[in-house]
């Protein structure tokens, strides 16, 4: 799980933030459905492939469109620092790094990394950014001087991988520090951000 601030790399994810559309929850209604080759792998074990897969598959059940991201697994933990993962942008992709998770870690921290790179990447909109906000009490969507628990971007990271997870669990961040965690609570936001209900609730 992270514990700590994420590491966003340069304007370009400012930049994606400013060209999400403005009207409507998201942008899903004009793009193809979602591929498996829109995401690439590099390194990585055979156990770390297939979370990955699961992870995909997550999104795609839930009709969550993803864009191009190459998710890089490393063994070196000097390469994520004190985090377990982090996501980036390169100038042309959104890359996460991800580092020392395995398992059930993985796979909240993969759910959680790519929430990112489906928010930025043009799954949510200005207005469903502010919805959410309201709905949990927060200020800011992703400010710097705010604590972690207290951004926007993170308890949607948080939430939608609680709710495209395969069952029910405790938030296992800081962000369980904020907000009701309640399951009505919890669910009520993901539908905010999604428009349906949590995969684990069918």
């Amino acid at each position: 799980m992270n514990t700590a601030p994420h590491k966003y790399l340069g304007l370009g994810l400012l930049v994606l933030v400013t060209l999400a559309p403005s009207t409507g929850q998201s942008a899903q209604a004009d793009v193809p459905a979602p591929s498996p080759a829109a995401v690439v792998m590099r390194g990585g074990t055979p156990e770390e492939e297939e979370l990955l897969g699961w992870a995909i598959d997550r999104y795609e059940t839930a009709g969550l469109v993803l864009p191009p991201i190459v998710i890089r697994f490393h063994a070196d933990q000097t390469v994520c620092g004190d985090l377990e993962g982090f996501i980036g942008w390169d100038g042309e992709t959104f890359v996460i790094e991800t580092c020392r998770a395995a398992g059930r870690a993985l796979q909240h921290n993969l759910l959680h990394e790519m929430a990112h790179a489906w928010d930025l990447g043009g799954g949510l909109t200005d207005e469903a950014r502010g919805r959410f906000l309201g709905l949990r009490g927060l200020r800011a969507w992703h400010e710097l001087t705010d604590d972690w628990s207290r951004r926007g971007a993170e308890q949607m990271a948080e939430i939608l991988a609680w709710g495209l997870d395969a069952a029910p669990s405790r938030i296992p961040t800081r962000v369980a520090d904020v907000g009701p965690q309640d399951d009505a609570s919890l669910t009520t936001a993901f539908e905010t951000l999604t428009g349906r209900l949590p995969l684990w609730s069918a």
